[in-house]
Parts: structure tokens; C-alpha cells; sequence
């Protein structure tokens, strides 16, 4: 990996600074002294997860395809551009932005996230909740891992009342319904949920 980013590096003219520890590179650009891109490794060793630099430190990003993964010199030359024009990153509550925002509160979904952007080569924020998050989800609940499912409840609580309409008919539609809330044997679970969540079952329901 570091004698790729050298070669990537002479070129687009920038002098960097690679660092490997275990799964992770830091590529540092060096004329300006500030992070540029942190590579992690994936279990698909042609896809990289990464984070871009910004303010001296690392915050989480997407390509411009709205892949949360790529090949390392895609991920690099799109780290430069950034660097050069470090828009604004999206609404995490937005349609756009709430998948990588999700996995950023419940980290235990990335690999999910991986594998779905591996496979679909783009976020599909439907495809993802359905058949990736939905079954986390109550995975965790039959495992009786309430931490872990009271997280996942609070950002979903969070998303069923953003202001992007988008972004709650994404979870009604994907999340809450799949969970199947006529179902008596997801009553337990559905009693803990918080109020927006709640609500929408029950018109899932037909109350």
C-alpha cells in the first residue's frame, strides 16, 4: 500500500507521509503539515473504508457516488480534491447522509455497510435498513442485547422525526414496516419503542 500512494503522490505533485499500523494507513500530506486520508482495510481487500482530513483531524466521508468504500486510488485522489474544496458534509439527517450517520452511532453495522456497498456498489439507504439493519436489529433484541438495540432506537427515533420527509417515509417503510409490528411476537420488542417509532407502528397496525 505505501508504494502505491508514493506513486499516487508524484502523481498529482504532493509530498506525503505514510504511516501503516495494524488495518489502518495515515497518509498525511506533508507540504501543509495536516492529515489527508485515513485507509482502513475491509475483508474485500480491493475496498477500503476511509476518513478524510479536515481541521487536523479525520471525519467520516463517501466518495461522490455515495460509496462508504473504494479502491485506494479513487479514495486518494477524491481525499485531494477534498482537501482543495473540503465542501460541507451532508445533513446526517438527510436522505443523503443518514446511512453513514446511522453507522457512525452504531459502529457494529459498518462491516453490513461494506459488504452492501461491495455488493450494490452505491448506498441504497431502502436495501440497507430492509435487509441489513432491520435484522440487526431484532438479532439484538432476541439476543437480548439492550444497549446495543437501545442505540440503534435512538438514532432510528432520531431519523422518524428529521425534517427530510425522505428520510421518514426511509423508515417507516423500511424499518418499521419489515419488523412486521401485527406480528404478537414482536410485541415485547415494539413496547419499548420511543414515541415517533411507536407511532408509526401503530399506523402500520391500521390503529
Amino acid at each position: 500500500m505505501e508504494s502505491l500512494v508514493q506513486r499516487w503522490s508524484r502523481r498529482v505533485g504532493v509530498t506525503v507521509a505514510v504511516r501503516v499500523r495494524d488495518e489502518f494507513v495515515y497518509v498525511d500530506d506533508v507540504d501543509r503539515g495536516v492529515p489527508l486520508v485515513l485507509l482502513r482495510e475491509t475483508a474485500h481487500p480491493e475496498f477500503w473504508s476511509f476518513a478524510l482530513g479536515r481541521g487536523g483531524r479525520y471525519v467520516d466521508g463517501c466518495l461522490p457516488s455515495g460509496a462508504w468504500t473504494g479502491a485506494a486510488e479513487k479514495i486518494l485522489d477524491h481525499a485531494w480534491t477534498y482537501r482543495v474544496t473540503a465542501p460541507p458534509m451532508p445533513d446526517p439527517l438527510s436522505y443523503a447522509g443518514v446511512v453513514p450517520a446511522l453507522v457512525e452511532a452504531v459502529p457494529e453495522l459498518r462491516e453490513d455497510l461494506e459488504v452492501h456497498v461491495f455488493n450494490e456498489h452505491e448506498i441504497l439507504p431502502h436495501v440497507f435498513l430492509d435487509l441489513d439493519v432491520t435484522p440487526f436489529v431484532l438479532d439484538a433484541w432476541a439476543r437480548g442485547d439492550s444497549e446495543l438495540v437501545g442505540r440503534c432506537l435512538a438514532f432510528l427515533e432520531r431519523a422518524m422525526t428529521a425534517e427530510d420527509p425522505d428520510t421518514r417515509s426511509l423508515v417507516g417503510t423500511s424499518f418499521v414496516g419489515p419488523v412486521h409490528p401485527w406480528d404478537p411476537a414482536v410485541a415485547d420488542f415494539l413496547a419499548i419503542w420511543p414515541p415517533a417509532l411507536a407511532r408509526q407502528a401503530r399506523r402500520e397496525i391500521g390503529e
